[in-house]
């Protein structure tokens, strides 16, 4: 169990959570949503202990995150980022295996056994034919799904991913989904994972965190609970239509209006001028 007690950080005098309570059960499949600058990634890193909460707590068993050693929380768990910071010369293979090192001895030599852990790890992830080439060269798609089998090598009992489904494929990234739930529902993983498609968060999640631009919860449940047209409308601004069947939850976007061939700008002008015309 992960709680997070009052939670709240600011970035130069800005809120980016505000008040936040969560218990996290192990086992549980959390999406984090909300609009861009929401705190969402700000969130993941209070959780792996990168950052120091400025009000309140995040507690692990263990203790408070921000007080665990690198080593320590490497153990607890493993983050897919969206992509690397830099470009690595690194073979794919080298690069998933370096997820190993939370749970060998210093400076120690991979053995069989542990490239045995990362081939299967490349298998499950759909890289396996890419384990000689370099990361330099792999795409976007390619890349997140070889940081994902880093993650997996390196076997830990919770799962953070940073919108780390962003750049694949409809395929793969169905066949990811598929993957995380044999995790979680299948092997007892926790994963918290932060995302946009709000679709592949109706289907896959057990719990929905939806927060405002401000950084508040706006919902917090299942997937039916929180995904509905008024919540979306007050965390994006946007208009969908909710699907909603016995055994699936569709969100689908409202169509867009017809360009009228002005620019964005004229036509907000004009209709600040015709909102004002009304008040005169």
């Amino acid at each position: 169990m992960i709680r997070l007690q009052a939670l709240g950080f600011s970035y130069n005098g800005r809120p980016l959570l505000r008040q936040l309570d969560l218990a996290i059960p192990a086992g549980d499949l959390l999406t984090v949503m909300g609009p861009n600058g929401s705190g969402k990634s700000t969130l993941l890193r209070l959780l792996r202990g990168r950052l120091q909460p400025q009000q309140g707590q995040v507690l692990w068993p263990e203790g408070e995150a921000h007080r665990l050693s690198r080593l320590r929380m490497a153990q607890l768990v493993a983050v897919v980022p969206q992509q690397l910071e830099q470009p690595f010369g690194f073979p794919v293979r080298e690069l998933v295996a370096m997820g190993l090192y939370a749970r060998r001895r210093a400076l120690a030599a991979p053995g069989r056994r542990d490239w045995l852990l990362v081939d299967e790890a490349l298998q499950r992830c759909d890289v396996g034919h890419l384990a000689g080439r370099t990361c330099a060269r792999l795409s976007g798609g390619e890349l997140q799904r070889v940081l994902l089998a880093r993650a997996l090598v390196q076997q830990t009992p919770v799962l953070l991913l940073d919108e780390a489904t962003s750049q694949l494929d409809m395929g793969h990234r169905d066949r990811v989904a598929l993957l995380l739930q044999q995790l979680c529902y299948g092997e007892g993983k926790t994963i918290i994972q932060v995302s946009h498609d709000l679709n592949a968060a109706a289907q896959l999640s057990r719990r929905v965190l939806l927060l405002s631009a401000a950084g508040q919860v706006l919902a917090l449940g299942e997937p039916r609970q929180v995904l509905t047209a008024e919540n979306i409308r007050r965390a994006y601004g946007v208009e969908v239509e909710i699907l909603a069947e016995a055994d699936s939850l569709r969100i689908l976007p409202r169509p867009l209006p017809a360009w009228s061939g002005q620019s964005l700008s004229a036509a907000g002008t004009q209709a600040g001028s015709a909102g004002a015309g009304r008040s005169a």
